[in-house]
């Protein structure tokens, strides 16, 4: 996966970097991405467990208070913005995006 590439590429490139993981959960029943975090934690890093009733606030967030026309752009706009929010905490001047397969 690429956090095992980045992984590499710190041990192994003359650039030093830190590595921060964050996962958004967007808390719907078809998808639990929880069995991560002792993924994550066990490779010592900096994790950001986000939980956010992304698909709940879809119900509502469309024209006149209806559902969003699109789920899936509703859900990966919010997804991408509670990533920028997080970088921007945590201090952290890059975002690289991936996607994790559970």
């Amino acid at each position: 996966s690429l956090l095992h590439v980045l992984l590499e590429f710190q041990k192994k490139l003359p650039i030093k970097f830190e590595i921060e993981v964050c996962t958004i959960d967007p808390m719907t029943p078809s998808f639990d991405p929880s069995p991560l975090i002792p993924y994550v934690e066990s490779l010592g890093l900096k994790y950001h467990y986000i939980r956010d009733d992304i698909v709940e606030r879809a119900s509502s967030a469309g024209k006149d208070g209806q559902i969003v026309s699109s789920l899936c752009s509703y859900c990966a706009r919010m997804k991408r913005g509670n990533l920028y929010t997080c970088a921007r905490k945590n201090n952290c001047n890059k975002l690289v995006l991936a996607q994790h397969l559970v």
